[in-house]
């Protein structure tokens, strides 16, 4: 989390620590009056990510101000992606697998 905290502050917006209110997204930045909608996942190169129901219905709310920040820990490197939801695909397993750009 403090390594996506510290590129939203060092890319100029104010971030602002929400996972803990569970809202689907863990970050929400202001840039000069924008919000910024981000999900921080840890993982590493993939093409894919495991979204649950409630991030994917905040994904669908807050498009196009909604980012993934994928966290490697073991190199601390971040990369930041879109997710592509098929919002036709089932939620019975809890989470659903989202492409990423």
């Amino acid at each position: 989390m403090a390594i996506v905290l510290e590129a939203e502050h060092s890319a100029g917006r104010e971030p602002r620590d929400v996972s803990e209110a569970r809202l689907g997204y863990d970050v929400v930045s202001r840039d000069q009056g924008a919000l910024r909608f981000v999900k921080v996942s840890i993982g590493t190169d993939a093409d894919t990510a495991r979204m649950e129901r409630n991030a994917a219905l905040a994904c669908l709310n807050t498009q196009p101000a909604y980012w993934i920040a994928l966290v490697d820990t073991t190199s601390r490197s971040l990369r930041w992606a879109r997710p592509r939801v098929d919002w036709e695909a089932s939620f019975s397993q809890g989470w659903l697998t989202v492409g990423l750009e």
